[in-house]
């Protein structure tokens, strides 16, 4: 997989793939929708980051829409078998991470919690 800034990003998957109930991690690029790191089963890295970057800019987009100009849009999406967990990489702008949940396993909130003290690559 590609390097960004010359990161590795396969170490940075690997840890996220270590929260509770994680099925799927793919860290990917904002700019063209490409993975960097995937760790885990299906979904497939290509879909994770295609509809990542999809849905990061729809949230950005309708976030100018109402007014309140663009954000560091971060996202969790529950169904009733998975939740999917969405957010940029911190300290890494254009870099995003996408890790699915399995609802049976994990805890929604605790999973958001593990993954925000994920340490980021230098």
């Amino acid at each position: 997989m590609p390097k960004v800034g010359g990161v590795s990003w396969q170490a940075y998957a690997d840890r996220c793939a270590l929260i509770k109930g994680a099925v799927s991690v793919c860290v990917f690029d904002l700019h063209n929708g490409q993975p960097l790191a995937h760790a885990g089963g299906a979904p497939a890295a290509d879909r994770l980051a295609q509809q990542g970057t999809t849905l990061l800019a729809q949230m950005n987009d309708a976030s100018r829409a109402l007014g309140l100009g663009p954000a560091r849009a971060e996202a969790s999406v529950s169904t009733a078998s998975h939740h999917l967990l969405l957010r940029p990489v911190p300290g890494h702008p254009g870099v995003a991470v996408h890790v699915v949940v399995s609802a049976t396993t994990g805890n929604l909130t605790l999973a958001r919690m593990q993954l925000e003290r994920v340490e980021a690559p230098q």
